[in-house]
């Protein structure tokens, strides 16, 4: 082997068996691996393999496998086969997040269902339905059932595994109209309190003309300054639970000019928050994804734990707002099972930001 050769290793084995193969139009030589067969031109500055949860990541952010090799040079087919390995040893998001959380019993819940709609063209059309647990306040993802359409039994199976996990005492949000989703509420869960999605825009409208007044901005603070200095609220309402922390309580009690103002920023982008903007984003990345037919699972329960740890405009992630801690979360965490560490706050801007995220979704929220 002649001494240029000897140096190269093979990026796909690394293996050390290369030889010659050639060279490309261009001229660059071509080299073979005796190894695994593969085929490369030689690079003086040869690109780096991702790791496999970073090319998941990008797949997630909306890029096609053939799009992503135009940036890492492997084939579709080596791309597909790394991103669905990788997921499919990703732990159950639900199983993540009862490692993160010890407790889930007081929540308000919004139950929604989604139609994505495949196409292919040798098999034709292909639904698959998702049905959302989604927790109301942090907009987080606490439970999934896919299938190919809605069944009571798929509800029935979301709720029970929900009350095993120990969402013992909460209250759910959707459309009445339903009578998949009523059904299933009232038998495994007949002692909830239940509501229509209508309830929460009228919640809504009447908080908007609230703070159109100064009277009405007024109550509003007053009423949650009362609720967090109320030690019996703390565990009424498992959405208080942060302002136990007299540091946080203290952080509210300075800052009601910034709950305000984030308030009506909230407001004004109802459409892109909550769960309308999360049901948004799995509709556009996913919308005519043909290769969700071929085991779906991995790949949402990936994208919705993607989505559940990337930081927000506020620099906390969903799960961070979950957690009611000012935690590091990634999508590396996740995949190998380890759980958020709460962060140590350096800078008084952050952990303002952080309190009256949570003051701020929680002025929102619809308690019923």
């Amino acid at each position: 082997m002649k001494e240029s050769e000897k140096k190269w290793s093979c990026p796909y084995c690394q293996e050390n068996h290369v030889r010659r193969h050639g060279t490309t139009p261009k001229g660059s030589v071509r080299f073979r691996c005796l190894n695994c067969s593969k085929t490369w031109t030689h690079q003086d500055n040869p690109r780096e393999k991702p790791d496999s949860d970073v090319l998941a990541s990008i797949y997630f952010q909306g890029l096609s496998y053939r799009q992503l090799r135009t940036i890492y040079h492997m084939s579709p087919m080596r791309i597909n086969y790394r991103i669905r390995n990788f997921l499919h040893n990703c732990p159950s998001w639900e199983k993540y997040l009862d490692l993160c959380v010890k407790e889930q019993k007081y929540k308000v819940i919004n139950l929604y269902g989604i139609t994505l709609q495949a196409s292919r063209k040798k098999t034709g059309g292909y639904n698959l339905y998702i049905a959302l647990a989604v927790d109301a306040m942090a907009t987080m993802v606490i439970g999934f059932e896919i299938g190919q359409g809605e069944t009571e039994a798929m509800w029935k199976k979301l709720l029970v595994r929900l009350k095993v996990r120990g969402v013992t005492k909460a209250r759910f949000l959707f459309n009445i109209s339903n009578s998949n989703i009523r059904k299933s509420v009232q038998e495994i869960n007949p002692q909830s309190s239940v509501k229509d999605f209508s309830f929460r825009f009228v919640y809504d409208r009447r908080l908007e003309e609230r703070l159109d007044t100064p009277r009405g901005v007024e109550d509003i603070m007053d009423n949650t300054i009362i609720n967090i200095l109320s030690p019996f609220d703390f565990f009424s309402d498992g959405y208080l639970a942060i302002f136990k922390d007299p540091r946080m309580k203290n952080v509210l009690l300075k800052e009601r000019e910034q709950v305000l103002q984030r308030l009506l920023v909230r407001i004004q982008s109802l459409s892109t928050t909550r769960l309308e903007g999360l049901i948004s984003a799995l509709e556009k990345r996913f919308r005519a994804f043909r290769f969700l037919k071929e085991d779906p699972w991995p790949i949402i329960n990936g994208w919705i734990a993607w989505y559940m740890v990337q930081n927000l405009e506020i620099g906390y992630s969903r799960l961070s707002l979950y957690l009611q801690k000012p935690s590091i979360t990634s999508f590396k965490q996740f995949s190998l099972c380890q759980i958020p560490q709460e962060q140590v706050i350096d800078s008084p801007d952050r952990l303002v930001r952080f309190v009256v995220e949570i003051a701020t979704r929680r002025l929102q929220l619809p308690l019923f």
